[in-house]
């Protein structure tokens, strides 16, 4: 698993993005215990479509 590996190297944070009406992917971070730490309104233009992007974080337990 990420975490595993992140954690063999000293790694302690683990962060991970997605447009905000992405809920399937924002569920899926949430699930796996990130955070939403930062919202970037108005990130991108898809499809003709302003889309804001949110910024989310895990910190790693020792």
């Amino acid at each position: 698993m990420l975490e595993a590996w992140a954690r063999e190297r000293g790694v302690d944070r683990l962060s991970s993005a997605a447009q905000a009406h992405n809920t399937r992917g924002r569920r899926f971070a949430e699930r796996l215990g990130f955070a939403e730490e930062v919202r970037m309104r108005r990130y991108v233009v898809l499809d003709g479509r302003v889309a804001d992007r949110v910024r989310y974080g895990k910190l790693l337990a020792g």
